[in-house]
């Protein structure tokens, strides 16, 4: 057998290593299914072994093309690995994708105690921005007093304001509920307030359903999952249902 035929032969089985790839990468951005599971299994198994021998097959294919000889399998060999890289770079944006949904969470649990503790403290700078509908809130002087707390917050300077700003750079949006369901509206789009927390946590003891959003709420599915743009944690002992079925008792 030719030098060439086993060196294309090589970038054969890559071609067809990248194919299971791709189909593996679009697999496991489904939610989270035993055929979702299995393709986090092929992707971890195939993507680093691919890469070297792709590698292998591209660095030995450029030797060849200098030498004498028919360059038409040598040009071949190098053509079906090229699918490779473009399936590390969907792999590197995914990751950089998903990092930024967990500064987004992140930030979230740094804000949001910090704005019940403000409340507490200055109820009366919390003023609804419209008189009805959106539950949006504009809170005076919150940025300083949460930056004094926790300096390494993200803030940035917007039309001679210091503004929070999420991970993608945009500056996020206050909310309060105004209690007459358990839904919260920002705009033209709502999202369901969270209950839980048993009332321990400082993030969930949120009488008032204070929370943030990002600039543009609207519905996000990101790497097969529900992406919450606009977030409130409330104890569930908070909720309108409890206090329905308990109306002797206040929180």
């Amino acid at each position: 057998m030719q030098p060439n035929s086993k060196l294309l032969r090589a970038a054969r089985w890559v071609f067809g290593f990248s194919i299971a790839l791709g189909v593996g990468f679009l697999a496991r951005s489904a939610p989270f299914t035993p055929l979702a599971l299995l393709a986090h299994l092929v992707v971890a198994c195939l993507l680093v072994p691919t890469s070297l021998a792709a590698a292998c097959v591209v660095a030995i294919s450029l030797f060849r093309l200098f030498k004498p000889g028919a360059k038409g399998p040598v040009v071949a060999a190098v053509l079906l690995c090229l699918p490779l890289p473009s399936l590390w770079i969907k792999s590197w944006r995914g990751e950089a994708g998903l990092a930024k949904w967990d500064q987004w969470f992140l930030l979230v649990y740094e804000v949001s105690p910090l704005l019940l503790d403000y409340h507490k403290q200055h109820p009366v700078k919390f003023k609804y921005v419209t008189d009805s509908g959106s539950e949006e809130v504009l809170v005076e002087g919150f940025v300083g007093y949460a930056k004094a707390r926790i300096p390494t917050l993200p803030v940035k300077n917007i039309s001679g304001v210091d503004r929070i700003v999420d991970s993608w750079g945009k500056p996020i949006r206050y909310v309060m509920s105004r209690g007459d369901d358990e839904m919260i509206t920002v705009g033209d789009y709502s999202e369901r307030i969270t209950f839980g927390g048993g009332g321990d946590a400082s993030i969930w003891e949120n009488p008032h359903g204070l929370g943030i959003a990002q600039q543009e709420p609207q519905e996000r599915i990101y790497a097969g999952e529900k992406r919450s743009t606009i977030v409130v944690r409330m104890s569930s002992r908070f909720s309108q249902r409890y206090q329905e079925d308990h109306p002797n008792e206040r929180p």
